[in-house]
């Protein structure tokens, strides 16, 4: 209906600039995080940056190898894959496309320093899931848009269209520029490389391999980033815990320190972290990340 409609518009003008409002009270807990990194003096070795150097050629073939063997014929070939590609490798790089570094610095941080309320997240993020199943896709699929602005033009007029995607833009200039810094700054924290070396080297080949390959190639190195996250994290978390002694040392720690916080009902909106304001907030972050995203709803339609 209308008022549907109207939503979803606000959302997209709206929530397309969700990521930038936060973003320094999130470099405050990363610059923390990497304090921490300095003090501890570690250092890269041969096998650290033999798997930096391996994942970065590795998305830098799978551009390459799609760029020249296998056709791109048309824009859909190369805007949406085809719409043949498969949900497991779309499902990865969504995951992929949202966990920046900013996430796999800032979180971890988070929760150290403030407890482990945030865990809430995973709640709202399943909320969002069921809302993209049952209202946004029923919308979008059918439609086979590229872009979520498109709508816009469809259900208003080319004016507003063209407002979300000022919008969308400005929210990108800012936010990219702070995803590239952040692992950047990590990295120059354990090596010494400048980040001024640093960061235009990862933009360099993105900028390849997403220039030569299409979806198809963002896709799948978004696939292969995911993998190399998720071990990881597993690989640090299971360090972690041997060092510090076991799974019982740790929460033995952490409640110590007042740090597990499981069921904070407290209705203070002005509460850093409780139940209601993180599942509220975050989920209308995850909203705007996966349900109106150009680069969500571009792989949803690609499948």
């Amino acid at each position: 209906g209308h008022s549907t409609s109207v939503l979803f518009g606000g959302l997209v003008l709206v929530l397309s600039a969700a990521d930038v409002l936060d973003l320094a009270e999130e470099m405050d807990v990363i610059n923390s995080t990497v304090a921490t990194l300095t003090s501890g003096h570690s250092h890269f070795g041969l096998v650290e940056y033999s798997i930096f150097a391996s994942l970065l050629a590795l998305s830098a073939l799978i551009g390459l190898y799609i760029g020249c063997f296998q056709r791109q014929n048309t824009v859909s070939d190369y805007l949406l894959g085809g719409k043949k590609m498969g949900i497991i490798p779309v499902a990865l790089s969504n995951v992929a496309s949202h966990v920046s570094g900013i996430t796999l610095l800032g979180v971890p941080a988070e929760i150290y320093l403030f407890g482990t309320q945030y865990y809430v997240i995973a709640f709202s993020i399943i909320g969002v899931t069921f809302m993209i199943i049952y209202c946004y896709l029923p919308v979008f699929h059918p439609l086979q848009l590229n872009s979520a602005f498109q709508y816009l033009e469809m259900r208003f007029n080319s004016k507003v269209r063209t407002l979300g995607s000022f919008i969308f833009a400005v929210s990108l200039i800012v936010y990219i520029p702070i995803v590239i810094y952040v692992p950047s700054l990590a990295f120059n924290q354990v090596t010494g490389a400048s980040v001024h070396v640093i960061a235009p080297i990862i933009c360099i080949v993105c900028i390849f391999y997403t220039t030569l390959g299409g979806l198809k190639a963002v896709v799948w190195t978004d696939a292969l980033q995911s993998v190399f996250i998720v071990v990881s994290i597993i690989s640090v978390t299971i360090l972690g815990v041997r060092d510090v002694g076991g799974f019982n040392e740790v929460f033995r720690i952490a409640e110590a320190g007042h740090r597990l916080e499981l069921f904070n009902f407290n209705p203070d909106p002005l509460a850093r972290n409780t139940f209601w304001t993180v599942f509220a907030g975050t989920h209308f972050f995850w909203l705007s990340n996966f349900a109106v995203n150009p680069g969500a709803t571009q792989k949803f339609i690609c499948v």
